[in-house]
């Protein structure tokens, strides 16, 4: 749910789409921009931004405001095979994501896979081309 006091609305996932309803004035704002199926959203403490990720070939985490369905941050190609998880820290700065497996070749010549765990710092102070802290989850 994505509302204030007084507020009634919801955020819900379509495809490469996510959409704000407002069930009280029944309308709807569209938030476009993800070129891969979305696989993960998520809705900051204070309800101020949604934050949606995608998995896939350019795949990308996006900060909309809630308000306007505006993106307000973008990154772009987060992992490799894009996001199969993410959440959101308390203070809205930063977010941890895991990403979707991508297949590597292991010492005994089998293909398997491997996933990332990484902390991206959204504050203004954050960079968005790397993240703070990544780490691999063994296969």
């Amino acid at each position: 749910v994505v509302s204030e006091t007084g507020q009634n609305k919801i955020c819900y996932v379509a495809a490469h789409t996510a959409v704000i309803y407002d069930w009280i004035e029944r309308q709807q704002l569209v938030l476009q921009g993800h070129c891969n199926r979305i696989t993960c959203l998520g809705v900051t403490e204070d309800k101020s931004c949604i934050i949606t990720a995608d998995a896939g070939q350019d795949a990308m985490v996006v900060v909309w405001e809630a308000a306007t369905g505006q993106p307000l941050r973008t990154i772009n190609n987060p992992h490799p095979a894009g996001v199969a998880a993410m959440d959101i820290s308390p203070s809205g700065q930063q977010i941890v994501i895991v990403s979707a497996p991508s297949h590597f070749q292991a010492e005994d010549g089998q293909d398997a896979l491997e996933q990332e765990v990484s902390l991206w710092d959204l504050s203004d102070q954050g960079s968005l081309e790397t993240p703070a802290a990544v780490g691999t989850i063994p296969a």
